[in-house]
């Protein structure tokens, strides 16, 4: 998927936080916002608020930190894909 311009530049300019360096990832891998809240069981609207620098609550954090991990050692989206699909999908 690709991000918008705009979208592109608000995930990078955001404070560091757990879900704007996932947001980070996402947005270089191209795995888009809706991949990304169906592996950690938000809501679109919350994944784009920890995008852009936005507070990831205690029921959420671990999922988005394994989630960041999983994206960080992929090098394509394809992998990073099937690694998420292995971790979360498949894992519930």
């Amino acid at each position: 998927m690709a991000y918008r311009e705009r979208t592109k530049k608000l995930v990078n300019t955001s404070p560091l936080t757990a879900g704007s360096r996932l947001g980070r990832r996402a947005v270089h891998l191209g795995i888009s916002v809706l991949d990304i809240a169906r592996y950690t069981g938000a809501t679109r609207r919350t994944v784009y608020n920890w995008f852009f620098g936005g507070f990831v609550i205690p029921a959420y954090r671990e999922r988005v930190n394994d989630l960041y991990d999983v994206l960080r050692k992929a090098k394509t989206p394809e992998e990073a894909l099937r690694a998420a699909d292995k971790k979360f999908i498949r894992q519930s």
